[in-house]
């Protein structure tokens, strides 16, 4: 995920478990960068699929800012709007 973002400047990961019999792990991710930060959630009944949901999430947010900046850079900001 980060070799999209270089510039990350903190990822913070907070992991939370609730309920007992059906336990549900919920993974909240934030990416502080220069401009708007990133923050996601994934949610499920076992802890690494939690993980695996926020990377997930994480990665395809930061490949989406990635391309918008090479687009932006390439044909200017006309092109983004």
């Amino acid at each position: 995920m980060l070799h999209h973002v270089p510039e990350a400047l903190r990822v913070d990961v907070t992991i939370t478990k609730e309920g007992h019999s059906p336990a549900v792990y919920e993974a909240k991710g934030h990416v502080l960068i220069w401009g708007p930060d990133m923050h996601v959630t994934g949610s499920a009944d076992d802890l690494y699929m939690a993980i695996d949901n926020m990377c997930e999430l994480l990665d395809r947010m930061a490949r989406r800012k990635h391309r918008y900046i090479k687009v932006k850079r390439h044909f200017g900001a006309e092109a983004t709007a």
